[in-house]
């Protein structure tokens, strides 16, 4: 009887030991050497957070939820900065159209442009046609009938003196051809004043950004009619308020859009409201900007940063709020990793603490990861 309780119990501690040996496994490490893998509870047979917070996904779902991995690699990394930025009209491939003076619009041939239509440069966008107060008005016209009444006299004396040349002296009858042209130009102007209009024309190509008119509408000298833009060539002002930091910035994107190459222009050598206005010129490439969009720019600056690239998609957050990536540490185990980082570009973060090299992290598909439940 003996003989068979120790031969059970010998049984039973082999089985104990290999089932110790078949759970644990080697797997990641954290930042500071110490093992990810612990035991975490019975397996689960399909999608399922574990008591210790890991996640269990088995080979089929990870593929239907294209879960990619990269191992990490520390390295040095350009330090990057986000400034808050504004899309502005490029002055050298748009323009604003404004009121030379005070007049009523009327259509131009094509009729009046709205906004989002293209026009090209030196097109005739309206005429303007000059409006005036009734006394302003009656003088004017008053003074175009004396410019006409001395006109017609300069030219009869004109007709006279040309029919006697050869007996009066020929500078009389250049300083009466001198005054008849004087005269005409002058009754030009005027009547161009009173009943004339003139057209107004498109300082540049591109798409017409904002349209500030109606047909018949009154409008006063100075008032914005039109702007537009080049949609492939924008301005973005950003604003920060470390002055040394004009001096080391290398490049720059925009977070959240990609196809927009930024190239760094410059930066002003006066605060406005505090800050110092830093300048790029945006190159979009079949990407919508619209005056007056706030931006986030990332700028690439020469300073140094060591840590570990990723996309930025590789990091979400938990219930707590806080930044974390998703460590493989199985074949079908994810433990999630708390990090801190700092931006890298449009698309790419830098881990600066939180993770080791070495560690396999999600890469594509952590947001589907991170709502398992």
């Amino acid at each position: 009887m003996r003989t068979k309780l120790t031969h059970l119990l010998l049984v039973l501690l082999s089985a104990g030991v290999l089932s110790s040996a078949s759970i644990a496994a080697p797997g990641a490490h954290g930042p500071n050497g110490e093992h990810l893998d612990a035991p975490g509870g019975a397996s689960a047979s399909g999608l399922a957070r574990l008591p210790d917070g890991s996640v269990n996904v088995p080979k089929q779902a990870q593929r239907r939820m294209s879960i990619r991995t990269l191992m990490a690699e520390e390295a040095e990394h350009p330090l990057t900065v986000e400034l808050n930025g504004r899309v502005g009209i490029d002055p050298n491939a748009g323009g604003r159209v404004q009121a030379p003076f005070a007049g009523r619009i009327e259509p131009g041939p094509k009729g009046l442009p709205v906004a989002g239509q293209r026009v090209e440069k030196g097109q005739v966008l309206l005429h303007l046609r000059p409006t005036a107060g009734a006394i302003e008005r009656g003088n004017q016209q008053a003074q175009l009938v004396e410019i006409q009444s001395s006109r017609r006299l300069a030219e009869q004396r004109v007709k006279r003196l040309e029919s006697l040349e050869g007996t009066v002296p020929q500078k009389e009858i250049e300083a009466a051809r001198a005054e008849l042209a004087s005269l005409t130009g002058r009754e030009r102007a005027v009547s161009r004043s009173v009943a004339g209009n003139e057209a107004i024309t498109s300082p540049a190509s591109g798409i017409v950004a904002t349209a500030n008119v109606l047909n018949g509408q009154i409008v006063e000298t100075r008032d914005v009619l039109f702007e537009i833009v080049d949609p492939n060539r924008m301005i973005v002002e950003a604003v920060t308020t470390d002055v040394s930091l004009a001096g080391r910035i290398m490049n720059a994107s925009l977070a959240g859009s990609e196809g927009v190459e930024l190239t760094y222009l410059g930066s002003a050598r006066s605060l406005r409201d505090g800050a110092l206005p830093v300048t790029f010129r945006a190159n979009a490439k079949n990407v919508p900007l619209a005056v007056g969009q706030p931006v986030t720019v990332v700028a690439k600056l020469t300073d140094k940063v060591k840590g570990i690239a990723l996309p930025a998609e590789a990091v979400v957050r938990n219930q707590n709020n806080e930044s974390i990536v998703w460590i493989k540490s199985g074949s079908e185990r994810f433990i999630a990793q708390p990090v801190e980082f700092k931006p890298l570009d449009a698309k790419t973060v830098v881990v600066v603490k939180g993770l080791s090299p070495e560690n396999r992290v999600v890469v594509s598909g952590t947001a589907l990861i991170n709502q398992i439940r």
